[in-house]
């Protein structure tokens, strides 16, 4: 079974995507935790079999994002898959991300521990 389960550890919320992420899916987790995330956002893909997200859908992901999160000023957002073609489509969100103007550092990386440790830094 696909989805997303959202959880808390400390200042992260931890997004556990499991089979395909679509549009839908993500923008129903936007609006689920968004709000409520304080500082950090770990995006666990790990479970990821696929994304189906276009350029355009990520760019209108982008700003549903910016506006759910008015409140928050700071913080980090992690990405983490150890599979090559999840990691080379979450390079492009991150080089999207870079464009936009949301005043949060990200990253990306194959191993869930080396995002956690990034996140505490």
């Amino acid at each position: 079974m696909s989805g997303i389960l959202i959880e808390q550890l400390g200042t992260v919320m931890i997004l556990k995507v499991s089979g395909e992420l679509t549009f839908d899916k993500a923008v129903e987790a936007l609006k689920g935790f968004y709000p409520h995330t304080i500082c950090h956002v770990l995006w666990d893909l790990r479970g990821c079999s696929k994304i189906e997200i276009s350029i355009n859908q990520y760019k209108e992901l982008l700003a549903n994002a910016s506006d759910l999160m008015k409140d928050r000023t700071s913080g980090k957002t992690a990405y983490v898959s150890p599979e090559d073609s999840i990691y080379e489509t979450v390079m492009q969100i991150k080089a999207l991300k870079e464009s936009s103007e949301m005043p949060y550092e990200y990253n990306i990386f194959k191993e869930y521990e080396d995002a956690l440790n990034w996140l505490s830094e």
